[in-house]
């Protein structure tokens, strides 16, 4: 499963409860495509995936199983750049949740995500202001070694 593979995740629009969070901020709310180059490294069953264009991301781990199917995942808290509407300060907690199938040949990687986002307002320890979660697909091709 080692090498550079083409990633496109189709992404779906947030749903926000028990609140939409105030306009602004960070994080798109809309459905988009993610299109781009990772890295996928693997010691044993254990698997990483990191970014080469943003190689300050901590890398998403996981492993692999003998049938070839892959869980990875990350977490990532952050205090949003950009104030939300009414001059809101957020901050972030992320987890994202991914499941792929390797094919015959290891050289196409498909499945489904998930993410959560729990938004806090004004301090990162404050109580949950929102919870948004999204659905992505994902198929990886890969590129080189």
């Amino acid at each position: 499963m080692v090498g550079t593979f083409q990633r496109i995740d189709v992404i779906a629009a947030l749903t926000c409860t028990p609140q939409n969070p105030p306009s602004g901020g960070d994080i798109a709310f809309e459905a988009y495509t993610l299109n781009e180059p990772v890295k996928i490294a693997q010691s044993g069953s254990k698997l990483s995936l990191s970014r080469p264009n943003q190689p300050a991301e901590p890398a998403d781990t996981g492993s692999i199983d003998m049938a070839g199917k892959a869980t990875l995942g990350f977490k990532l808290s952050f205090k949003e750049k950009n104030l939300r509407s009414g001059a809101r300060q957020f901050y972030v907690d992320v987890t994202g949740t991914f499941v792929l199938d390797r094919s015959a040949d290891g050289t196409k990687l498909t499945g489904t995500g998930s993410y959560v986002n729990v938004l806090h307002e004004a301090s990162a320890t404050a109580p949950v202001f929102a919870t948004c979660t999204r659905s992505s697909t994902i198929d990886m091709t890969r590129t080189g070694t």
